[in-house]
């Protein structure tokens, strides 16, 4: 209870920091992982910007929601490593700053022993094609898994992901089919996936909204409810691939 606690925690944290980021940039703006690792390598480096509670907030949360769960988002950390190389390498760490600074690459240094070199699967040119077309959402949350051969965690994983998404961009605290109906309800959305103003958006909209729902309903519930499936590789791929359609969808909403 306390995880999933954290979880929508984590998800209002996200989308606060996603509307002051752009109410400064004056643009609409997608928080993924690689951009959130800026904007907190960025604060941890003394760089002042309007978003920086924001920021520490949402760190806090995510740091609690690892030391509870003892589930590490590497992905997530090895964005934040590659920004602080390329801060330290540019000199952009501020004076006042070098201690935290030092402090964070070696907390950085700590999620990631052991994962310096990439798994050997990840060499093979089948894997790196299947890896191209997926969304960022599915990659950090599912890729890992799908390469270890744990094929329905992999698919779980990548569902649970677009839920999480939705309540990341929304701020709404609900779940599977009522968060969908409610973030792209053609009425009154959250989030507009094409213009209302023609009878072809609202089609668009709405057909999606019954796309969404029917991914949680469909793929996300069963996997959830029971460890038995028959899903192989090819499966599990193509479940990947239809994820990320969606994570993209999200991810090119402009929210209400």
């Amino acid at each position: 209870m306390q995880a999933q606690k954290l979880q929508i925690l984590i998800g209002s944290a996200r989308a606060a920091l996603m509307r002051a980021y752009e109410a400064c940039q004056q643009r609409p703006i997608h928080l993924d992982l690689v951009v959130q690792a800026h904007l907190h390598c960025r604060y941890i480096a003394g760089i002042a910007m309007p978003y920086d509670a924001q920021i520490e907030a949402l760190e806090v949360l995510e740091q609690q929601y690892e030391d509870l769960t003892g589930d590490v988002a590497l992905a997530r950390w090895r964005a934040m490593r590659a920004n602080m190389r390329d801060m330290i390498n540019a000199g952009a760490i501020r004076a006042e700053s070098v201690d935290r600074a030092a402090e964070f690459v070696a907390l950085i240094d700590c999620k990631l022993a052991g994962d310096d070199e990439p798994p050997l699967q990840e060499k093979s040119s089948g894997l790196e094609a299947l890896r191209e077309l997926l969304h960022p959402v599915v990659i950090d949350s599912s890729w890992t898994q799908y390469q270890a051969g744990h094929l329905r965690d992999a698919v779980l994983n990548a569902f649970v992901a677009i839920g999480d998404f939705i309540r990341a961009r929304t701020g709404l605290a609900l779940d599977g089919k009522a968060l969908v109906e409610q973030a792209l309800s053609p009425h009154q959305p959250r989030l507009v996936l094409s213009t209302l103003e023609t009878e072809s958006g609202r089609n668009d909209q709405s057909g999606f909204m019954q796309i969404f729902s029917g991914a949680f309903v469909g793929v996300r519930n069963p996997k959830a409810h029971s460890l038995a499936h028959d899903l192989d590789p090819v499966q599990a791929a193509q479940y990947l691939v239809f994820a990320s359609l969606l994570a993209r969808r999200v991810a090119e909403a402009q929210p209400v």
